[in-house]
């Protein structure tokens, strides 16, 4: 019984020596082999790195829609309208220049109503002094519509009776709304105290031998 016990020491005291034996193995070991079996662990659970994407390189095929948008935003550009602050803020225009560019504007079908309305607006108040040269011309355009043809008239209410006369007339001698054209008569009434209906031609006379009058005066 004692001799089993005592084996049974031993055994166990060889165990004890066995596993500090090992652990002085372990730790006595180069530290380049312990490295190398904590990198293949590594990379065994690490997945391999993904290749990344150049998202600035350009593929044959994306290189033309580019092309093409660029191309589409510069024709843009060069046919943007110039705005009426442009023209009024502009060193380089005097009042006829300014007057003309605003001209432009108002025959400009492309332009809202709004737009040409106030271009309109202002090419009369830079058109003072000098508005048979500037003003006429936009009558005999079909883009001028009888608002602004009434506009006009109205406007000029302001100037000669001579000027008043030569809107009167360029009403009667282009397509208007009746109305409109009835206005215009009833005023040449007014201005000449005759009264010729609808004969553009007598009405015509009839301020040329006013006119001397009326620039007199």
């Amino acid at each position: 019984m004692l001799r089993r016990k005592t084996r049974l020491q031993l055994l166990g005291l060889l165990l004890v020596g066995a596993m500090i034996g090992g652990w002085l193995y372990f730790l006595g070991a180069p530290a380049g082999s312990r490295t190398r079996d904590v990198a293949t662990v590594s990379a065994w659970k690490t997945p391999p790195e993904t290749p990344s994407i150049d998202k600035t390189a350009t593929t044959e095929d994306d290189e033309p829609e580019e092309a093409g948008m660029a191309a589409s935003g510069d024709k843009a550009g060069d046919t943007e309208a110039v705005g009426i602050d442009e023209i009024l803020t502009d060193p380089k225009l005097d009042n006829e220049g300014a007057a003309k560019a605003l001209g432009t504007m108002v025959l400009n079908t492309a332009l809202d109503s709004g737009t040409r309305a106030e271009a309109l607006t202002h090419m009369q108040n830079l058109s003072t002094g000098n508005e048979r040269a500037l003003l006429l011309p936009l009558f005999k355009s079909s883009q001028l519509t009888d608002e602004m043809s009434r506009s006009i008239l109205y406007n000029s209410l302001n100037g000669s009776f001579g000027w008043q006369a030569d809107v009167c007339l360029a009403i009667l001698t282009r397509t208007s709304a009746q109305d409109l054209r009835t206005e215009a008569i009833e005023h040449l009434k007014f201005l000449t105290d005759q009264d010729y209906g609808v004969d553009i031609k007598s009405w015509t006379l009839a301020v040329d031998k006013l006119r001397p009058d009326w620039e007199s005066e």
